[in-house]
């Protein structure tokens, strides 16, 4: 079986093979590649966008291509290009990695027109996330800008926009496929709200290798202190967790939060100039609170740093007000912290309340306090809840089960590509 990815960004694997800047967003593709590469019989292709012309090579028995990045409103213009490459793959079967980029439509569009069977995988879904962006988030913050806000158009509200647009094209991607992968009830649902006759396949994810084989401990972790993965976009919802820091204070003034990523403004006219209008909020939010010996940026953290990072903490902290599933919040699980997270998307299949975590309205910051004081104050239950966390995620993100799961997806699709 010939099969041909379509993904948004370069794995370390792809990027060497074709001399390219790996990105570091797609490691948990990584992942699943190497899982999927160790199945008997089936022939993998990787291809994704990158500035220049196309170029090919292989490694390991991959091979891997680039193609032009493709604007949202813009599609037919990479479609020779983009037929060009898949003619030269000659898959069996064609796997498009999310819908939110401009190529995913003209992949699809494509494999159309070709009769090449294919099937969408989801990820983030622009269709929803546009409806959640700025919860909670004052009208002067929406739509007020920095000077980098108004030179790349690209506020709040602007970004908002960029991603109902993106949604449109979306839909229409989701419309022309007959075969549908995804995780969760919420991507099931809104899968089924844009197109009912497609057939849906569970795949569940796979993590980083980093995170299968360590194990955190409460003795060795720094008490008292929180942990967010991200927070540079409000889709994360940093501002909420601030909102409950004071609150998380009364209780435990010792308190620390750590976000993963740069401080929301670097030193100096550059970082100033850099500044968007999101993370001034932020930064007002932790000088009127007098947080400033309480909120810690890590920096850039790759995979073994980041693992770390989530082993020294109490407890992971997941606060957006959108999500499908959220892999940082599966990696904590699977470390065996305690994980307490917004009832959003598909991240309620996750966590069994009371169990192996706790979920709070994503809006209600002092519910997140609540819970972050249950946490603090009583060992037992969280390494109880860590426990089950650990338990559960060891048998849903499990490698080699999850690689045979999407090969026989394949083998299913290719039976009766019709339907």
């Amino acid at each position: 079986m010939r099969v041909l990815w379509v993904i948004n960004a370069p794995i370390p694997a792809a990027a060497s093979a074709v001399g390219v800047v790996p990105s570091h967003f797609a490691t948990w593709i990584q992942s699943a590649h190497a899982a999927l590469a160790q199945e008997p019989g089936l022939q993998l292709s990787v291809a994704f966008p990158s500035p220049g012309n196309p170029r090919e090579g292989s490694s390991d028995g991959t091979n891997y291509y680039t193609f032009p990045p493709v604007h949202v409103g813009h599609e037919s213009n990479e479609s020779k290009a983009i037929e060009t490459l898949i003619r030269r793959a000659r898959p069996n079967i064609v796997h498009i990695f999310g819908t939110e980029g401009g190529h995913a439509l003209a992949v699809a569009r494509v494999c159309a027109g070709l009769n090449v069977p294919f099937v969408v995988g989801l990820q983030g879904l622009s269709t929803t996330i546009a409806q959640h962006y700025t919860s909670g988030l004052h009208a002067s913050v929406v739509h007020g800008a920095t000077v980098r806000d108004v030179i790349k158009r690209d506020n709040l509200s602007q970004q908002a926009r960029k991603y109902a647009v993106g949604g449109r094209a979306e839909s229409e991607t989701l419309r022309l496929t007959r075969h549908v992968i995804g995780r969760t009830t919420w991507d099931r649902a809104v899968a089924h709200q844009i197109n009912p006759e497609a057939a849906y396949f569970t795949v569940p994810e796979t993590l980083r290798p980093a995170f299968y084989d360590a194990r955190w401990t409460l003795d060795a972790c720094q008490r008292k202190s929180l942990f967010v993965s991200q927070g540079h976009y409000p889709v994360k919802g940093l501002h909420f967790v601030l909102q409950a820091m004071p609150l998380i204070l009364e209780r435990h003034p010792e308190a620390q939060l750590w976000v993963s990523g740069l401080p929301p403004r670097a030193p100096g006219l550059r970082g100033r100039l850099k500044q968007t209008r999101y993370a001034t909020h932020l930064r007002d939010m932790v000088r009127t609170a007098n947080l400033e010996e309480h909120v810690h940026y890590t920096g850039v953290l790759d995979e073994v740093s980041m693992r770390d990072q989530y082993l020294s903490s109490h407890v992971f902290l997941s606060a957006s007000t959108v999500e499908n599933e959220s892999n940082s919040l599966s990696e904590a699980k699977l470390l065996g912290m305690p994980v307490i997270a917004s009832y959003v998307g598909g991240v309620v299949d996750r966590i069994d309340h009371g169990r192996s975590g706790w979920f709070y309205q994503h809006d209600a910051p002092y519910m997140l306090a609540y819970y972050v004081d249950q946490v603090f104050r009583d060992d037992q239950r969280a390494r109880t809840m860590g426990e089950a966390a650990r338990t559960d995620s060891l048998l849903l993100n499990d490698p080699g089960r999850n690689a045979r799961v999407l090969c026989d997806v394949y083998a299913r699709i290719l039976q009766n590509p019709a339907v």
